[in-house]
């Protein structure tokens, strides 16, 4: 800009104010709305926040809200309580040990067909099972509360209650699932090998030994006992006739009867008036007649728990009976409190641990301030500058924008002006001088070089007052000329130095993706990898929405060969109480080795698809997606270890129940490992001496449990046997079958034979040896290791996974090295504040360079002093 005042010049000054004020109008409008409008996800942090604004932004920001606990494991003890309320039962007087040892003293002078004969060991079990079931429970309720919660992240109170609901829930079944695979090995080995279990109180001079033969001779008046086991037997209560075998049936049972005649030993009254007590049943164990009956009969509202108390204290005085009536109470049953109807089986209350109400109880406030989380994040989009920061912006920018439009408007609009111009004359000259248009644009940037070399040369935006108001218009043009030269330079390498800075310095970038359907997050992970992360809208879902899991069992398990029907089938034509068959026969164990094998199969498929069933209703909890690789190998991590699991607890429950069996010698009423020593003469001692059995190896019944022989048919009158392939006998019916292999099932001549030899309708049915893991010659053992599963067959869905998660946010983040409004915006603002350094600080530096030039010439351009007369002398006579 100049002072120059003429006409053209003010016309020229009107249209550059224009011109600026238009731009600069633009410029601001461009740079505001490009600064408020631009917006980010930006990462928010609320440090340690309560519970209420915990809950507050978990309604606002269900997504992405984030809080790190403090304490990552937080032991379930912390905020949740077990106190499992049992079945009335196990309170009662009637399993204490006063009232068992009572009926213990009681028991002798009852008949042997005397139900109350047996009252002791009734209440006695039951006390025990009370007992296990409630150390059981204890134990599982001890080791489950000492496990801890594993999270990185605070969890809702609806998707905690959701989580540990499900966990409680596969806590009770698992124990419960435990506790009835006990329940059901034991009673399964005790179906098999049907052990000896009279009293050992009880005197061989009466008949009290059920199971025993006791055969008395008189050689040479000598007395002689033979002693010889006989297979337990439920008979009709009126007769003397069979009405069925326990080892070949394992469903034996009769109602409970007792003799209200008051008949004692050593009288000879016939039995009459016969009671049938409610809901109380006699089986061929213990345990079976407990499992078997109800406690329908020590309930308020019957009249059995009356006489059951007369007729089980009759032999003490009348006048003690009110000390024992006292003592125990009749159970009350409430629908809205009780689990258990009075009519319900003993069995499936004891199957349920006896367990009337858990009484779990969930605390999520000490859930949340266990975790204590020290602060939240949570992502929102919002406009990057408030209004405040657009404001500041915009001032920051005003003195670089309005620099820059000043230093540039006046000569955009002379190179307009004079393009202007120069179209118009080459337009003029057009109409005389049509040259080429090569030669035209030659010309152009000819001109265009030489109008901008001019400009450049004369640029001034600096006036005299700048300077000093003693210099003369000329000398402030050339000093201004420099100054804006200098200018233009530290402008120019300051912009450079800004540029490169904000290229070089990073800036983390976070990318979000809302509610992406799968392909495009297959199609993010290609382009992102590992570093794309989404989350969850629903952080916990059941494995059974997409996973299954479906086991193979081994044929046997699912042939006829384990069915009722074939086995009845087999055994219905042998003589019931095997006394006619030799010691060693098979007809003798066919029916063991059957049971066996059907409770093994049932057993194993039991405890694998309630395996199977617990793994699929747990929960798969992932608070990020999981890519579809580390989904497939999370899923088939816990599939081996939930198989390997349910192997070992029933190998391990299986090896535990047999090792006590044979080192506590049990001996089993089929007299196949202790038989009492034969003859036996001496009647003094407390005990009928015993020995063990030897088979193959010289192998000895008390020193291994599964000493075994070929399994043969002994042919009546004659000393051939017929062996069967792959089957043995040996200590217990039990032992022997595991040591035993299917070779007999897959040969249809085998099958034939059993057939023949026990008189049994003939069928033609076979197993067909298709088989992954296992081969016919397989040991029973081994297949009971692997739970008699040939193979497990495992469905993952990816898709219902992903549908599950649903994830609602995807987000990338990564560091920025440009960002080019960030740039602008940081460019204007800095040249603003530049601007006016350079114009405070560029004429000084001219002013004080050019002092000092004007100093250095002066001292140069001193006047040297006059020549001497003599050398003046000498010149002139030169001349």
């Amino acid at each position: 800009m100049n002072n120059k005042r003429t006409e053209n010049d003010i016309k020229q000054q009107k249209i550059m104010t224009r011109i600026y004020l238009i731009l600069l109008t633009v410029s601001f409008l461009i740079l505001i709305l490009l600064t408020s409008l631009e917006s980010e996800t930006t990462l928010i942090n609320e440090s340690n926040p309560s519970l209420i604004t915990y809950n507050n932004l978990q309604k606002s920001y269900l997504s992405s809200l984030q809080c790190p606990c403090s304490k990552t494991i937080i032991s379930y003890k912390k905020f949740l309580s077990l106190s499992p309320i049992f079945h009335d039962i196990c309170s009662s007087y009637l399993i204490e040990n006063e009232w068992v040892d009572i009926m213990r003293s009681l028991s002798f002078t009852w008949k042997s067909k005397d139900w109350r004969r047996k009252l002791y060991s009734y209440f006695q079990l039951l006390s025990n099972l009370c007992q296990l079931s409630r150390k059981t429970t204890d134990e599982s309720i001890q080791r489950f509360l000492s496990q801890s919660f594993v999270l990185s992240n605070i969890i809702n109170e609806n998707d905690f209650n959701k989580q540990f609901d499900t966990i409680l829930d596969q806590f009770c079944q698992s124990t419960i699932i435990y506790f009835n695979l006990i329940i059901d090995a034991i009673q399964l080995l005790i179906q098999v090998d049907q052990p000896y279990t009279e009293s050992a109180e009880h005197s061989v001079e009466n008949d009290f030994l059920t199971n025993l033969h006791i055969n008395i001779m008189k050689p040479n008046n000598k007395t002689v006992f033979q002693v010889k086991f006989i297979l337990n037997e439920i008979n009709d209560f009126n007769s003397t006739f069979i009405k069925c075998i326990c080892a070949i049936n394992p469903y034996c049972k009769s109602l409970n009867m007792i003799n209200i005649s008051e008949l004692i030993i050593g009288e000879n009254n016939p039995y009459n008036d016969i009671y049938l007590s409610s809901g109380l049943v006699s089986a061929c164990s213990t345990m079976d007649s407990i499992l078997y009956s109800t406690f329908e009969c020590f309930y308020s509202k019957s009249n059995c728990l009356k006489f059951f108390l007369k007729y089980a204290l009759q032999q003490i005085p009348i006048e003690y009976h009110s000390i024992w009536e006292s003592k125990i109470h009749p159970f009350i049953y409430d629908s809205s409190s009780n689990r258990f109807s009075p009519n319900i089986s003993i069995g499936i209350i004891i199957k349920n641990l006896m367990i009337e109400n858990w009484n779990a109880t969930l605390f999520y406030t000490h859930f949340y301030q266990s975790c204590a989380p020290n602060y939240c994040t949570y992502l929102e989009k919002r406009r990057v500058k408030t209004f405040i920061e657009v404001l500041i912006t915009f001032v920051s920018m005003i003195g670089g924008l309005t620099a820059s439009l000043h230093l540039i408007t006046p000569y955009l609009l002379n190179i307009i002006l004079n393009l202007l111009q120069w179209i118009k004359q080459k337009q003029q000259q057009s109409q005389r001088v049509h040259p080429k248009y090569s030669d035209r644009l030659k010309f152009l940037i000819r001109n265009l070089n030489t109008l901008f070399h001019s400009t450049i040369i004369n640029l001034n935006i600096f006036r005299r007052r700048d300077f000093s108001s003693n210099l003369d218009q000329i000398r402030a043009k050339y000093l201004g000329q420099w100054a804006t030269r200098l200018y233009i330079v530290l402008l120019v390498i300051g912009i450079t130095i800004v540029i490169l800075f904000t290229i070089t310095q990073p800036r983390t970038i976070t990318e979000t993706f809302d509610k992406p359907s799968i392909d495009e997050y297959n199609h993010l992970l290609t382009i992102y990898g590992n570093k794309l992360e989404c989350s969850c809208s629903f952080i916990s879902s059941s494995y059974n929405k997409f996973v299954k899991i479906e086991p193979k069992f081994h044929e046997i398990c699912l042939s006829t060969f384990i069915s009722d029907q074939w086995r009845i089938n087999m055994t219905l034509a042998l003589v019931k109480n095997f006394s006619i068959y030799e010691q060693n026969d098979y007809r003798r164990f066919l029916s063991a080795h059957l049971q066996l094998l059907q409770g093994l199969c049932h057993l194993s498929i039991k405890l694998v698809n309630n395996s199977i069933n617990q793994t699929l209703h747990s929960l798969f909890t992932t608070l990020q997606l999981l890519s579809n690789k580390n989904f497939q190998t999370r899923i088939s991590s816990l599939i081996e270890r939930s198989k390997s699991d349910a192997v070992k607890i029933f190998s391990d429950l299986f090896f535990l129940i047999r090792s006590i069996n044979h080192g506590n010698n049990i001996m089993s009423t089929y007299g196949t490992n202790f038989q009492y020593i034969i003859p036996w003469t001496s009647f003094q001692g407390s005990y009928i001496p015993t020995q063990a059995l030897f088979y193959d190896n010289q192998c000895s019944c008390s020193s291994q449990p599964n000493c075994s022989t070929q399994a043969n048919f002994f042919i009546e009158n004659s000393n051939k046997n017929i062996s069967i392939k792959g089957l043995k006998i040996g200590c217990t019916p039990s032992e022997s079958f595991l040591s035993s292999s299917l070779e007999c099932f897959y040969d249809l001549s085998c099958i034939y034979l059993l057939h023949q030899y026990t008189n049994s309708t003939y069928s033609s049915i076979y197993l067909s040896a298709k088989m992954k893991r296992s081969s016919i010659n397989t040991t029973i053992n081994e297949l009971t290791d692997n739970l008699f599963v040939d193979e497990w067959i495992t469905k993952m869905n990816y898709i219902s996974y992903f549908k599950q998660c649903s994830p609602s946010l995807c987000s990338y983040t990564y560091i920025q090295q440009f960002h080019l409004l960030y740039t602008i915006n940081f460019l204007f603002a800095f040249q603003g504040g530049l601007t006016i350094i350079l114009k405070w600080i560029c004429p000084l530096l001219v002013a004080i360079i050019d002092k000092i030039h004007q100093y250095q010439t002066r001292r140069t351009n001193i006047i040297q002093p006059i020549q001497s007369s003599q050398e003046i002398s000498s010149v002139e006579t030169i001349q």
